[in-house]
């Protein structure tokens, strides 16, 4: 089946039980099956102007080969109730505005489009108005959420796997996320060429989250994973002006290839995990907290230049407490962990330079010191008493003189 859509303007509606082999027009193209929906040629809004709607009971699939369109719109808004694309056969589009509910099945995208593609929910001018950024662009209960586009990525609406999936957003330039991701045991990841702009909540029940930038990255939301880690990988710097959480041994990460300066809101906490800050230039730091309770986490530190965001407070806490940074004074680090008082062992530049643990060996050591250097009284007396006289070698009581001469004790 081929349907051309002239009246352009008007909305067409397709019902059908099969496949569909191409339709076109100059204005809004719906199409609604029961089934699955397989886009045999290219669904087009020759415009670029209007909104494309599929929606399938089963899954919603595209046969076109690398390079070509299954869809071209201003923007797509689709429902499947098992799968939209599938893995390793995104569907192939051109957009800048999408909105999918991919069911049990997920949502496997790939915008080939350079300009902004914008992740919106459906009515979106209402929900603005509202200010209601929560509310999802793209959720699923199955398979993965995998969004890629060739331009910049705007996340103006929710983000939610509420099944085991994963849910991966890339972009060939920048992310702004203006609304939340959320996962319930899969993984989170945000990986763009460009900048990163979080300013809405990222948090997964069980799964990783990473942010990969070949920029910057500028936390300014919540980042929590209730039992994975957390890696922030930046090619310029990296802001922090919010929380950074994990649960049990969750290890935290930020690599910077510029700096890392963290603000006044901004704390960074695991149970018991690793905590590691690695900035090429400056790295300021702010409130950092492991487990400093035996094996519990290390804290690592490495940058050329090392400042406290919050002179005059113990602010870093763990297990361990490792510094990389050759120009950085032992005063700092005593001001960052509180007098080596808040971690078992501190190190600068490979070297021990205190911590509790520390302080409880010098202690031990005195104490085994003094007692090696402190003679008893017996051995005094014997090394001032001169050559041994008759009386000294009388047996002491309980000690008898056997028949050869030996001493012997007896009980009495």
């Amino acid at each position: 089946m081929s349907i051309s859509n002239a009246n352009g303007g008007k909305l067409l509606t397709v019902s059908t039980q099969g496949a569909v082999t191409g339709v076109s027009g100059d204005g809004d193209i719906s199409l609604d099956t029961d089934g699955s929906l397989v886009l045999a040629n290219a669904i087009s809004d020759t415009g670029l102007s209007h909104t494309v709607s599929l929606t399938a009971g089963g899954s919603i699939r595209g046969t076109q080969a690398a390079g070509l369109l299954d869809v071209s719109a201003h923007g797509l808004q689709a429902i499947a109730g098992n799968g939209i694309g599938q893995s390793g056969d995104a569907l192939q589009v051109k957009l800048e505005s999408l909105y999918a509910n991919g069911g049990t099945g997920g949502i496997y995208v790939n915008n080939q489009g350079t300009q902004t593609l914008e992740l919106t929910p459906t009515y979106a001018s209402l929900f603005r108005s509202m200010n209601v950024v929560s509310y999802p662009a793209l959720k699923a209960t199955g398979g993965a959420i995998q969004v890629t586009t060739a331009g910049d990525l705007q996340v103006n609406g929710g983000v939610s796997h509420t099944g085991t999936g994963d849910v991966t957003l890339n972009a060939a330039g920048d992310i702004q996320q203006s609304a939340a991701i959320s996962t319930n045991n899969g993984a989170i990841t945000l990986n763009a060429n460009g900048d990163v702009e979080q300013d809405a909540a990222i948090n997964t029940t069980k799964g990783n989250i990473v942010i990969k930038s070949g920029g910057d990255v500028h936390q300014a939301a919540a980042i929590a994973s209730g039992a994975g880690s957390v890696a922030i990988n930046a090619g310029g710097d990296i802001d922090q002006d919010s929380t950074i959480s994990t649960k049990g041994r969750g290890a935290i990460a930020l690599v910077s290839g510029g700096s890392i300066d963290m603000g006044n809101l901004a704390k960074t906490t695991s149970d018991s995990g690793n905590i590691s800050y690695s900035a090429k230039d400056r790295l300021s730091i702010g409130q950092i907290e492991t487990s400093s309770a035996r094996s519990g986490g290390t804290v690592t530190f490495i940058a050329p230049q090392i400042l406290d965001a919050m002179p005059g407070v113990g602010n870093v806490k763990g297990w361990v407490v490792d510094v990389k940074s050759p120009s950085t004074s032992s005063g700092l680090i005593k001001d960052l962990v509180g007098d080596l008082g808040g971690a078992a062992q501190v190190n600068q530049d490979d070297r021990l330079i205190g911590g509790n643990l520390t302080e409880d060996t010098r202690r031990a050591m005195d104490n085994l010191v003094h007692t090696a250097l402190q003679p008893r009284n017996p051995m005094s007396t014997l090394l001032v008493a001169g050559p041994l006289n008759a009386g000294d070698i009388q047996p002491a009581t309980g000690f008898e003189e056997d028949g050869n001469g030996n001493l012997v004790f007896e009980a009495k």
